[in-house]
């Protein structure tokens, strides 16, 4: 959705400038912000605003920055990573952490007899436990076994369920606040692109 948005931009929107742009894409980020927790419809509309903001601002800076271009995209892009990894990687360990309490106490509460809940909660801790870092846990194997133990399946398919949201809303919520700051970096460029006298504006300059 972004990479096609960002390619039809300047097609559909001729004579937009790169202030409109650059405030397209904090737009886009600010939604991906808002709604990094719900559906991928309004997941794919803030990708394609901002897509369309970057399809604008982009080859306009790109053209004034001249051989200061790929330098300043490079220095952008660790600018970046420097502050938005720290707290991508900050909001996956917390939320884990919660995460982890709420899935026990669904397991716990679960309307399961106690002969099914306690081995499912000790394959459920073994499995959080021996994953491989970076990986969200895979639940599809321990309820196979309590299934294959005789438990209740539609009451074990209710606690998968709900152990599955809470694990995927997880790891989406915590891309909020990298999104969030990457609008917040978005708006500090147009900030300063307001304080950069505009060459369209100055047309005598070029003849002079």
């Amino acid at each position: 959705m972004l990479p096609l948005a960002a390619v039809v931009a300047p097609s559909l929107s001729r004579g937009a400038g790169v202030r409109a742009g650059v405030l397209l894409l904090a737009s886009g980020l600010a939604v991906l912000a808002w709604v990094a927790r719900e559906s991928v419809v309004l997941i794919g509309l803030g990708l394609a605003i901002c897509g369309v903001g970057i399809g604008l601002c982009v080859p306009q800076l790109s053209g004034r920055a001249g051989v200061m271009s790929v330098a300043s995209r490079h220095a952008g892009l660790i600018v970046g990573l420097l502050l938005l990894s720290p707290l991508l990687a900050h909001g996956l360990s917390s939320n884990a952490q919660r995460a982890q309490r709420s899935a026990a106490v669904q397991v716990v509460t679960a309307p399961l007899p106690l002969s099914t809940k306690v081995p499912l909660a000790a394959d459920l801790f073994q499995t959080v436990r021996s994953g491989s870092g970076g990986n969200v846990p895979n639940l599809g194997g321990p309820f196979a076994r309590a299934r294959a133990r005789g438990g209740d399946n539609r009451a074990l398919d209710a606690l998968q369920h709900r152990l599955t949201v809470t694990e995927r809303s997880a790891v989406s919520s915590a891309f909020a606040s990298p999104f969030a700051t990457a609008a917040l970096l978005a708006l500090a460029a147009l900030a300063a692109l307001a304080l950069l006298p505009d060459r369209r504006r100055a047309p005598g300059i070029h003849g002079a």
